[in-house]
């Protein structure tokens, strides 16, 4: 990746009544455990609805349905003492299969060298927030209340 280099990405929100779908993450700097949304990076050429069913074929061999697009955030942070940002496309998703709702989990594998498997579990929106395990990127948070509220 190029330094200071914002990337673009998709960002894949998967719902349950007050549900999410998240893994979790270590910033071994700041001491702090927090949690993120499935995401990919969108390739030159490629559509944001694009990655996210290629991510989740590839990752977790299940497939989307109904996406809704709740909105875009500017995402600067840093991770591991590192500066980094990326531009996010928020969709809200759906899995096809209903057995997936029902899963405490999902195992996945991240496409690194050599490939990392991780497991994804289902949180519960108030367990975020103020005084309580971070969910990322910053403004998520607050652009699904939105989306709640509205009834998307």
């Amino acid at each position: 990746m190029l330094q200071n280099a914002i990337r673009s990405i998709a960002i894949y929100v998967f719902r349950d009544g007050d549900r999410i779908l998240v893994s979790n993450g270590y910033d071994a700097v700041k001491h702090e455990t927090f949690y993120r949304s499935l995401d990919g990076g969108i390739e030159f050429g490629e559509q944001a609805e694009e990655t996210i069913a290629g991510e989740v074929r590839g990752k977790v061999s299940l497939e989307v349905q109904n996406l809704s697009y709740p909105g875009v955030l500017q995402n600067l942070f840093t991770l591991d003492g590192e500066p980094d940002g990326e531009t996010v496309f928020a969709y809200d998703s759906r899995f096809a299969g209903a057995n997936v709702y029902r899963a405490g989990s999902i195992a996945r594998v991240e496409d690194t060298d050599p490939p990392s498997p991780f497991t994804t579990v289902w949180k519960h929106l108030p367990e975020f927030g103020e005084d309580k395990p971070l969910l990322y990127p910053a403004g998520l948070l607050d652009l699904l209340a939105m989306s709640f509220s509205t009834g998307t």
